[in-house]
């Protein structure tokens, strides 16, 4: 008999977790009486949208269980990444959504799913059978997408209270390590220019916004955000805010 009812709870939850998820992912809609500057960073982040499912939530593993359906339901391999890139903006949006909700523990643990799904969608990338210009292009894609994630970030940066602060740069920290990552993949040197090209604007603006926030050496950081791990202070020595 309890079988029978979990059975038919399951196949109800199956049926409007569709919706669930649909509803979950609103854009953020830029107000026309919003200023250039205002309207300029909302176009970056109109694509982080404001999940209503969140780790710690009890339908979120509903959540994880459509999100496998549909990357198995998706036969062409691209497709099949494209979806990943989506799941790590979907990560990403989690984790702003708890910084920006004070839900620091659950953030920390939602930014080893962040990272997970970035090493995932880069091990498919690696995994494709195709020519090396296709793979870079797709590498140049997660590269653009997580360092505009960091653009994203900086923005909730200065919007949270003091105790979320330290959660959102160890979150850009992932978010680093994922571009450096990706950047590292691209073999192609055209490729690699263009997307320099594409995101110095961003990249300039992080590194000022690194310093702004006293991450200017080694013990600042460990001070200021914990003793991370090497492969974390490592992301930030690519950036060249911190010296070894």
């Amino acid at each position: 008999m309890i079988k029978k009812i979990l059975f038919i709870v399951l196949i109800i939850s199956l049926f409007y977790l569709p919706f669930i998820i649909q509803a979950s992912a609103i854009p953020t809609v830029i107000s026309e009486t919003e200023t250039e500057t205002e309207a300029e960073t909302e176009s970056v982040i109109e694509q982080i949208y404001s999940p209503h499912l969140l780790p710690g939530q009890p339908l979120y593993f509903l959540k994880g269980w459509w999100e496998k359906i549909r990357l198995f339901l998706i036969s062409d391999p691209i497709g099949k990444i494209n979806y990943s890139i989506n799941l790590i903006r979907a990560r990403l949006a989690e984790s702003k959504t708890l910084l920006e909700q004070q839900k620091i523990t659950q953030a920390e643990a939602n930014n080893e799913r962040y990272q997970f799904q970035i090493n995932k969608t880069l091990e498919q990338i690696t995994q494709l059978k195709s020519d090396s210009q296709q793979t870079d292009r797709l590498n140049a894609e997660v590269a653009e997408e997580t360092i505009r994630h960091q653009e994203v970030l900086m923005d909730v940066y200065g919007k949270v209270p003091e105790v979320a602060k330290q959660g959102v740069l160890n979150t850009i920290n992932r978010s680093e390590q994922g571009y450096q990552q990706a950047t590292n993949s691209i073999d192609s040197a055209e490729i690699k220019e263009n997307l320099t090209k594409q995101i110095t604007q961003i990249k300039s603006k992080l590194q000022l916004f690194l310093q702004n926030a006293g991450i200017q050496s080694r013990q600042q950081i460990k001070k200021g955000l914990g003793v991370l791990e090497k492969e974390t202070t490592q992301g930030l020595e690519n950036l060249g805010i911190i010296e070894d």
